[in-house]
C-alpha cells in the first residue's frame, strides 16, 4: 500500500471506533508508542553521524595531499596476490 492508501485506511478504521472512548484511548496510546519508537530511531540515526561534511571533505583533502602511502591500485594488487580466491 502506498502512503495515501495507508492514511485513508487508518482514518477509516478510526472512524469505526470513534464513538468508543476506551478504544480511542487504546488506539491513541498505541500510536504514541509507535511515534516514540520512531522518534527514538531518528534520534539514534542523528547521533550516528558525528562528523560534518566539511570535516570529512577536509580529511579527504589532507589524505590526498599527503605524499607516500599506497595507491588503491597497489592495495588491490597486493590483495589479489595474498587472497586470490576473493578476487575471482
Amino acid at each position: 500500500m502506498n502512503s495515501m492508501n495507508l492514511n485513508a485506511e487508518l482514518f477509516r478504521q478510526l472512524s469505526v471506533i470513534a464513538d468508543d472512548e476506551k478504544l480511542m484511548e487504546k488506539a491513541l496510546k498505541a500510536l504514541r508508542r509507535l511515534a516514540k519508537e520512531r522518534l527514538s530511531k531518528i534520534d539514534k540515526a542523528k547521533e550516528a553521524v558525528p562528523y560534518t561534511m566539511e570535516e570529512l571533505d577536509r580529511w579527504l583533502d589532507e589524505g590526498e595531499a599527503e605524499e607516500g602511502g599506497t595507491s588503491s591500485h597497489d592495495v588491490f594488487t597486493q590483495m589479489e596476490k595474498k587472497y586470490p580466491w576473493l578476487c575471482e
